[in-house]
């Protein structure tokens, strides 16, 4: 869940708009992993008095809302403090979790004014038991199930086949946009990869062919274009969680280095071009 562009038709306080002048609503997500379990720790930020006095009386919360829309698996966390936890079980989400943090009503509410309403705003309100009357949409989550090497696991990558009308061999390219790493190949090649990839012995094989050249390709593109194009893009935050399960810092032990992306692609990948060439003698010998 993610709320953009609603009307509402009693003042807000958000970034959308400017409703309250002078005072914001934010929330701050801590996130630890235990065994099953995805931790969250919250700490808000609120610096309006009339909105605290609510929360103080009981007539109004702060709530979190949550959703896994790979899982549908949606909750919400209600509390009074401005500092609380909750924990997700991991087997209920995948890949990404979206948050929203908010202030919604937990009654009727009559007559409420703020001082730092602004000047549109000269009479009091009334809410419905469940308005929201504060809102705050928070980075995603991402949320990794397992912890296999970055090799052996398709999450980030996708293989995308090209039309080529003049049917002869192009260039394999790569697109970094999207929460994957699109690898682009002609038709042909893309049904040669679908034969090979669930295969072990080739399976190395088609890493060195194809992951390998798109992690050089990503390397030098970060490196020239800087990490905040990408840096919210699934694909970024899995390699970035696979070095730190190496003992490295991507940014510092990778864009910022002086090795060649040739060299630090091998090593993010374990090293695939060894593997791939002792199977090559298994299949030449099958």
């Amino acid at each position: 869940m993610k709320i953009e562009n609603r009307l509402f038709p009693y003042p807000v306080l958000c970034d959308d708009n400017d409703d309250y002048v002078n005072c914001h609503f934010s929330v701050n997500v801590k996130m630890t992993e235990d065994l099953n379990d995805i931790c969250l720790k919250f700490e808000v930020e609120l610096d309006n008095e009339e909105l605290l006095s609510l929360i103080r009386n009981g007539s109004a919360c702060f709530l979190i809302h949550l959703e896994c829309t790979s899982t549908s698996y949606r909750t919400t966390v209600k509390n009074a403090g401005t500092i609380f936890e909750c924990k997700i079980p991991k087997s209920k989400v995948n890949k990404e979790v979206a948050l929203v943090g908010m202030i919604v009503a937990d009654e009727n509410i009559n007559g409420y004014y703020s001082k730092k309403f602004n000047e549109d705003y000269d009479e009091k309100i009334n809410f419905d038991k469940g308005a929201i009357l504060a809102y705050k949409n928070l980075p995603k989550l991402v949320i990794y199930k397992n912890y296999e090497e970055l090799a052996s696991d398709s999450a980030f990558f996708t293989m995308v086949s090209k039309t080529n009308e003049q049917n002869n061999d192009e260039p394999i390219s790569f697109d970094l946009s999207g929460e994957k790493i699109k690898i682009f190949v002609d038709s042909h090649i893309y049904n040669e990869y679908i034969k090979f990839s669930t295969n072990s012995t080739m399976k190395p094989i088609m890493i060195s062919m194809f992951v390998l050249p798109a992690l050089i390709y990503m390397i030098d593109e970060v490196r020239f274009s800087g990490s905040e194009p990408y840096n919210s893009n699934y694909w970024y935050q899995k390699i970035k969680h696979s070095c730190e399960l190496q003992g490295s810092n991507f940014e510092e032990d990778i864009i910022n280095s002086d090795t060649s992306s040739v060299e630090l692609a091998q090593k993010i990948l374990k090293f695939p071009i060894g593997e791939a060439i002792r199977n090559l003698s298994t299949v030449v010998e099958e």
